[in-house]
């Protein structure tokens, strides 16, 4: 169920939506008709376990951000600035071990992803706010080996490549992402 105030027939006032099960899922604020104030998310059937913690401000997102685990250890936390990633964002572990940290500036660098053993999972290049497609996104192994690496053109076009458990080349797709295995 969805619970949306509207004035005028622009959005603004409560937000709140509910899981299947009763247990809500969203309370956020909204202002003539963008986001503005706290955002709460909470994983179904428990309300007491938030999932996400965040911010907005006249529709930009801003201040401290945070998402947890299931069992509610924090997995991951940084800070927004008029919309933009800025500053030292973390992620840790099930069991709370930190995992690795990037910096972002003004919304400009390297987000990554870690996978529980601390090795990258994830790595790519944004600037101005956004994702960088002409530039590659890749994935990796637990290894750390290349999974997969992709680039995408302004004009929707991709460049793929997956690899082997064993760094080989498997096969390389042009003009779309190569299908699922």
């Amino acid at each position: 169920m969805h619970l949306t105030h509207y004035v005028m027939g622009v959005h603004d006032g409560v937000d709140l939506i509910w899981h299947d099960d009763g247990s809500t899922r969203l309370f956020g604020v909204w202002k003539q008709g963008v986001p503005n104030g706290e955002e709460y998310v909470w994983y179904k059937g428990t309300p007491s376990r938030l999932q996400e913690y965040k911010e907005y401000e006249d529709g930009k997102q801003v201040g401290e951000w945070l998402l947890f685990h299931p069992n509610g250890i924090a997995k991951r936390k940084g800070t927004y600035v008029y919309g933009f990633p800025h500053g030292e964002f973390m992620q840790w572990s099930e069991e709370g071990e930190l995992l690795g940290t990037y910096r972002m500036e003004y919304g400009s660098g390297t987000v990554k992803e870690w996978y529980e053993n601390g090795t990258v999972s994830f790595a790519q290049y944004w600037m101005d706010g956004t994702p960088k497609y002409d530039l590659a996104h890749i994935w990796y192994n637990e290894d750390g080996t290349f999974q997969k690496v992709r680039i995408m053109w302004g004009d929707g076009t991709y460049w793929e490549t997956r690899y082997n458990a064993d760094g080989t080349e498997t096969e390389t797709c042009i003009d779309g992402p190569c299908p699922e295995q």
